[in-house]
């Protein structure tokens, strides 16, 4: 099964946001999605909205490191670990650069007018626009559309790591 892994946030537009998702949601092929909710509110917008559709190709998880269920007890990043796609509501998130540094295809999924940092981190490639189930379903085959390299997109220098300790270190 492919795997999408949705990102939440929180704010006034997250509910209508979430519902947007869900009609998103390809039909036709078979998808696991991991939703890894904002932790204050420990899906519980994601609970209900699931709740009231029924899918027959998806099956829909809610992780979070508050869960009980050691089957859903997992860390944001340990979803965006083993997804194929990521998608979010908020092209700031942290969550969106995290995906791309480990190579993992991004999408959006905002009706809201796009905010300049928006549309400057589209343009960069870090993040793709969904605005229908065809463009999340041909992220199933498609490889990510970025080829450059997150880092330098960031303008974070290559051996970042070895550049601060040396700075540090002295």
């Amino acid at each position: 099964r492919f795997i999408i892994t949705y990102c939440g946030s929180y704010g006034e537009q997250y509910r209508e946001c979430f519902k947007r998702f869900l009609s998103l949601i390809p039909s036709e092929n078979p998808v696991q999605v991991l939703i890894a909710p904002h932790p204050k509110y420990q899906g519980a917008i994601e609970k209900e909205l699931c709740a009231a559709h029924d899918w027959k190709n998806a099956i829909f998880r809610i992780i979070g490191n508050w869960e009980e269920n050691p089957e859903n007890k997992a860390s944001t990043m340990e979803a965006v670990r083993i997804a194929d796609l990521v998608i979010t509501s908020d092209a700031t998130s942290t969550v969106v650069f995290q995906a791309n540094g480990i190579k993992k295809r991004v999408g959006l999924v905002n009706q809201l007018s796009p905010t300049a940092v928006e549309t400057f981190i589209v343009s960069k490639g870090l993040i793709e626009r969904f605005n229908t189930s065809e463009e999340i379903q041909a992220g199933y085959s498609e490889p990510s559309s970025n080829p450059s390299e997150p880092f330098i997109l960031m303008g974070i220098p290559r051996e970042g790591d070895r550049l601060l300790w040396e700075t540090f270190a002295n």
